[in-house]
């Protein structure tokens, strides 16, 4: 899942400035890219910011239907690149979240890579096109 967000003046959000699968690493056979949904949120966004850095909170706020322990438990690999902070977790041989479960139907171990790329378009000369 892509989540996409636009702080501030809705008029100025630009879909073309969107960097395209290639440059997020999801240009593989049979991969699509599809809009779900829109929600507008009357926030801070640096509240937003905090929230989608820091990938160990899905233990504790979302630990019902896609979080394991192993999102805090696990080092994290952190990295960074011009305009671009990337960070992962493999977690092996943890217990399927209840998203799997339910989704899935399946109640054993899996290994889970949570995974997120916060990409500043702002901050890029060419935004990863």
């Amino acid at each position: 899942m892509w989540i996409w967000v636009w702080p501030g003046d809705p008029e100025k959000a630009d879909p073309a400035l969107l960097p395209g699968l290639k440059a997020i690493g999801h240009d593989g056979e049979g991969i699509k890219s599809e809009p779900m949904y829109f929600y507008e949120i009357n926030a801070r966004y640096q509240l937003l910011n905090d929230n989608l850095t820091d990938l160990s909170h899905l233990a504790f706020l979302h630990g019902d239907s896609i979080g394991s322990t192993g999102n805090a438990t696990v080092p994290e690999d952190l990295s960074e690149a011009p305009g671009v902070l990337y960070s992962s977790r493999t977690i092996k041989n943890c217990p399927a979240p209840a998203v799997v479960k339910e989704f899935h139907n399946y109640e054993g171990l899996i290994d889970q890579v949570s995974a997120m790329n916060f990409i500043i378009l702002a901050c890029m000369p060419d935004p990863l096109k």
